[in-house]
This record gives structure tokens, C-alpha cells and sequence, in this order.
């Protein structure tokens, strides 16, 4: 969600808030899952353990915050040009609510959807028609073990060209949040 801070700098801000029963239904989801591989496939449960026990950090946004904040301390700064980590506001996020920078620029998706239409417009296709035969293409022989999907330059030069407000001169990957 847009939001604006309550103070001087009037900062606009984006605000990610959890559901109240998201991790009731997460450890609702994995007791199921966990009570069908005890019978049918037992040797599995030590994965499904592993796996519960790396999301109970997901849901506590604090705990996002911080990783925002190692995440542009350690790894942004030699790839300053490339990406953009937004900063966390810590003192107003809580347990199931992050409040972060808001970064500018298209969407992921949209920059996505842009690169999509590109490469349909270079195949004489739509959209519409390159998703339509990906999706025989996987009912038919499987999704493909390589991934061949689009690279991080192509989609950023599809947003750009897209939505040409977005400034060279601002870091590329700026608009691109989740």
C-alpha cells in the first residue's frame, strides 16, 4: 500500500501489511501437507520440517526490516548502479506490518508484462497468443527443465521504453518492488 508519514518530511512510503490469518493457514497448509508424507512418503518430513522452520521468520516484518537493512549494507553498495534496496522505517513497523521507501518507477510485473509484449510483437503474436501456446507447449511436453525466461537487462529496457518517466540517470532497478 501508498502511504505518507505523520511528519515534516510528509515522505511517501510503502506499507506492506500481513493478513491476519496468513500463518494460521500457513501451519494449517503444512499440517495437512506433513500428515500426507508421514504415510506416503515419510522419508520427506525432515524437508517439510526445514522448510516450516525457514518461514517463521517471514512472518515477522521486523525481521524483513533488518534484512532490508544487511541487504543494502553488505551487498548493495558494489551494485549501487544495478539494484535498489529500499530503506525500512524499523520505528513504525511491528510484527505484521512493514513500512519501507517507496521506491520509484514501474512494477516488476508491469516491467514483465512490457517484455512480454515485446518479444510476442517480434513473433508476429500477441500477448495473449505466445501465453496461450507456452501453456499447450507445457500441457504437451512439460515445463522445460532450463529456465529461458528474461533477463534482468531486457526487462529493465522494456520498463524504461514503457513508462519514460523513469530517468536513465536513476537506478534501473529502482522501480522494480515487490
Amino acid at each position: 500500500h501508498r502511504a505518507r508519514l505523520r511528519d515534516a518530511s510528509n515522505t511517501e512510503v510503502a506499507v506492506k501489511v500481513q493478513y491476519p490469518d496468513s500463518e494460521h493457514l500457513f501451519r494449517t497448509d503444512m499440517k495437512a501437507i506433513r500428515d500426507f508424507f508421514e504415510v506416503a512418503a515419510p522419508e520427506q518430513v525432515i524437508i517439510l520440517n526445514e522448510l516450516e522452520r525457514s518461514f517463521e521468520e517471514e512472518f515477522n516484518y521486523k525481521c524483513e526490516a533488518e534484512n532490508l537493512r544487511l541487504i543494502a549494507s553488505h551487498i548493495a553498495a558494489p551494485f549501487a548502479k544495478e539494484v535498489a534496496i529500499p530503506k525500512a522505517y524499523p520505528e513504525l513497523t511491528t510484527r505484521r506490518m512493514l513500512v519501507m521507501e517507496l521506491l520509484p518507477g514501474p512494477k516488476l510485473v508491469d516491467g514483465l508484462t512490457a517484455y512480454g509484449k515485446v518479444v510476442a510483437a517480434e513473433k508476429g503474436m500477441t500477448l495473449a497468443e505466445i501465453e496461450d501456446e507456452m501453456r499447450r507447449n507445457w500441457d504437451e511436453n512439460g515445463i522445460p527443465a532450463k529456465y529461458d525466461g528474461p533477463r534482468y537487462p531486457r526487462i529493465v529496457t522494456c520498463a524504461i521504453l514503457r513508462y519514460p518517466i523513469v530517468s536513465l540517470r536513476q537506478r534501473p532497478s529502482a522501480g522494480f518492488s515487490r
